[in-house]
């Protein structure tokens, strides 16, 4: 990253909301990424018990995100963020109530669980409201714990310039190369005791095509890796919509009416699987 001195830092406490915090803010969030997930999972459960709930479960979940983006094709930030997630379910008398916080001390946990509390009373009871049954307690893990930040810089300017080189009339609008690792613990109390860890990258790229005074429309594509071992333009479908990007600059209306079959393809199904289960 020596390359990059010009390139903004940043660290940012997102908060929930991607805004960045200010710098003592930013600190207490470094304090609770080092934390125990499994202890402030207890508490919060505990504070649910204490206050009375039948049952109860809680999620805490810490995330770091190490972001790379490029703007019309020149590195303009590096950035690291941290979040905090605290998910909490109470149920009593068959009424069920869940919010989430992000906050871990003590004092807010507590606030949850008598919200909480609060918003199970104001729902309508019913007798299917559960929790997960006992099961084993386990560790789940997945990815590496750590980004490589030399190895992200070289395969986006790697990408870069094939892109350059490949399909000069493409213009990446903006191309994001992030690693986000996510640790969690879930409790309930039934027993379930699990704790995960998850390292992933990520690469999103947003572009267009241009020849001369004609210009394609935009077209952007995501995907997620457990490595960086291949080239960012051999993965996923990006270097086809790349391509194709270039093919739909000089378009052209459909004439008359014809009956035929639609072809949906692959990058398409993501979004309908999205709308299908957020539907259910």
């Amino acid at each position: 990253m020596d390359k990059q001195r010009d390139v903004r830092q940043e660290a940012a406490d997102t908060c929930g909301h991607g805004r960045a915090g200010r710098q003592m803010q930013s600190h207490h969030r470094r304090q609770v990424d080092m934390q125990d997930p499994r202890q402030v999972a207890q508490y919060g459960l505990n504070a649910l018990l204490k206050a009375g709930t039948d049952k109860a479960q809680c999620t805490l979940t810490l995330t770091d995100k190490h972001e790379l983006n490029v703007d019309l094709g020149e590195f303009t930030l590096v950035r690291t963020t941290f979040d905090t997630e605290v998910g909490v379910t109470a149920i009593r008398d068959g009424r069920k109530g869940s919010t989430s916080i992000n906050k871990s001390d003590s004092n807010s946990l507590d606030r949850a669980a008598a919200d909480v509390l609060d918003i199970a009373a104001a729902s309508s009871p019913d007798e299917a409201n559960d929790i997960a049954e006992v099961q084993p307690a386990a560790v789940f893990s997945s990815g590496s714990d750590a980004p490589d930040m030399d190895k992200m810089h070289s395969r986006m300017k790697e990408m870069l310039q094939s892109v350059k080189a490949t399909y000069p009339k493409v213009m990446m609008r903006q191309a994001i190369l992030d690693f986000t690792r996510t640790r969690s613990c879930f409790l309930n109390s039934n027993g379930v005791d699990f704790v995960t860890s998850k390292g992933v990258y990520s690469c999103s790229a947003i572009f267009s095509s241009k020849d001369g005074e004609k210009v394609s429309s935009f077209n952007y594509t995501a995907f997620s890796l457990q490595d960086l071992e291949k080239a960012l333009l051999n993965c996923g479908s990006i270097d086809a919509l790349l391509q194709q990007s270039t093919e739909q600059v000089h378009t052209r209306p459909m004439e008359g009416k014809f009956v035929g079959d639609i072809i949906i393809t692959p990058d398409c199904l993501g979004d309908m699987l999205y709308f299908l289960s957020y539907s259910l």
